[in-house]
């Protein structure tokens, strides 16, 4: 699986464990600047999280244990493979390749659990095939979460499929307010980037209908807008392990 980047990692943090005296956590922050626009006020600082250092935490682009809060995001956390994943995720990892193009990430076949024997062998064997080289044998069976940060929220989100086929999102705010959650998926290329002074220093690469654009709607009627474009996206990329998004900014808020 493919590690968290830094600041992917320092932001996820905060939603998971937000910092306030009930979590013995007190809130460090060095104020930079607040952009205003209206009723909404989105503050731009310097924060600490006050935890304690790990083993093995790489430092963020402003050092070790701070992070740089300029308006918002949404950090993925993967639980298996990624929702979206889907046959040219496979062959790229250096699976077999099946015909018909078919999915295999939880957002697209989570609803095969929704059963009242999903405990049972026939239940397991429906999502898991016996034999080698089955499609199911590349099923993700968790879904992602995904936490929010951004004024006024802080939240989060998984996604489903009911028996429908609906795509179905459950979400739970640290707070208790209420909010509504969108997403968009749509086909992308990226260019990919080595180091400086590498032969091949730039892989382009299509991925298809990854999760895009997110849009969530406060009970107050504030609508953010996370992602929606390739440079509020951060991608972490692998040649056998292939791409993933780990993390996506706020672009807009009205």
């Amino acid at each position: 699986m493919l590690p968290q980047t830094p600041n992917a990692a320092e932001l996820g943090r905060y939603g998971q464990i937000p910092t306030d005296l009930f979590n013995g956590l007190p809130q460090i922050a060095v104020p930079i600047h607040t952009i205003k626009v209206k009723d909404i006020e989105v503050p731009i600082q310097l924060s600490y999280y006050a935890s304690g250092l790990k083993v093995q935490q790489h430092p963020t682009w402003v050092s070790l244990g701070w992070n740089l809060s300029c308006g918002g995001s949404i950090t993925r956390v993967i639980h298996g493979f990624k929702d979206e994943r889907n046959n040219t995720d496979v062959i790229r990892e250096g699976g077999p390749g099946f015909n018909g193009n078919p999915v295999y990430g939880y957002f697209y076949r989570g609803y095969l659990l929704n059963r009242t024997d999903w405990l049972s062998e026939a239940s397991f064997t429906n999502f898991f095939p016996a034999g080698e080289g089955t499609q199911s044998n590349y099923a993700d069976s968790e879904p992602d979460e995904f936490i929010v940060n951004a004024p006024g929220i802080n939240a989060s989100f998984y996604m489903y499929r009911d028996t429908d086929g609906l795509v179905k999102i459950k979400v739970k705010s640290k707070d208790g307010r209420r909010i509504k959650v969108e997403v968009e998926n749509k086909d992308l290329v990226v260019d990919f980037y080595a180091p400086t002074g590498q032969t091949n220093n730039g892989t382009r690469e299509s991925l298809p209908k990854p999760f895009y654009k997110f849009t969530i709607t406060t009970e107050d009627g504030k609508v953010y807008t996370f992602g929606g474009d390739v440079d509020a996206i951060e991608f972490s990329s692998s040649i056998t392990l292939g791409y993933r998004i780990i993390i996506m900014r706020l672009v807009s808020s009205e």
